[in-house]
């Protein structure tokens, strides 16, 4: 699946590459390509393909609530407060992108010259399996995203 083919069940509108830039400078990092296309195409939102694989014995499948929005709003949406509110417990670099129905986040991790995508399981804070690898690029990640089906839903509740 590519981002085109998202349902998105609470749109956000795109952006452009200014407001991408300004929330880039703030949080002092560079965005991936994949991410800033998909930013331009929805900057935030719920899809309906929210669900996908984790390669983790502890937590087999993972969703995706919401992804965050580039544009100032509630705290709760918008990717620069999180990454504030997160800042002592994400390291440099690492950038909320969509938070899931239990608090745990998507994330990118931007510390290496090819970034890559994580999972974060934020009850996990500081221990070695704080995170999950999910993929090697964005666009790899929304590859990933399925509709959940009713027994997986309950799963993940």
């Amino acid at each position: 699946m590519n981002p085109e083919e998202l349902v998105w069940l609470e749109p956000a509108s795109p952006v452009g590459d200014e407001e991408i830039a300004k929330v880039e400078k703030e949080l002092e990092v560079i965005f991936p390509d994949d991410y800033r296309a998909f930013l331009r195409k929805s900057q935030g939102g719920m899809p309906a393909q929210t669900d996908f694989k984790l390669r983790d014995p502890r937590k087999t499948t993972a969703a995706v609530g919401m992804f965050l929005s580039t544009a100032p709003g509630r705290d709760s949406d918008y990717i620069v407060s999180a990454a504030k509110i997160l800042s002592d417990r994400l390291p440099p670099a690492v950038v909320p992108v969509a938070i899931g129905p239990g608090g745990d986040y998507v994330v990118l991790d931007l510390r290496e010259a090819r970034p890559r995508v994580l999972y974060w399981h934020h009850e996990r804070a500081g221990e070695p399996a704080e995170f999950t690898f999910v993929s090697d690029s964005f666009a790899g990640f929304i590859g990933q995203l399925y509709e959940p089906d009713a027994e997986t839903e309950a799963e993940l509740d």
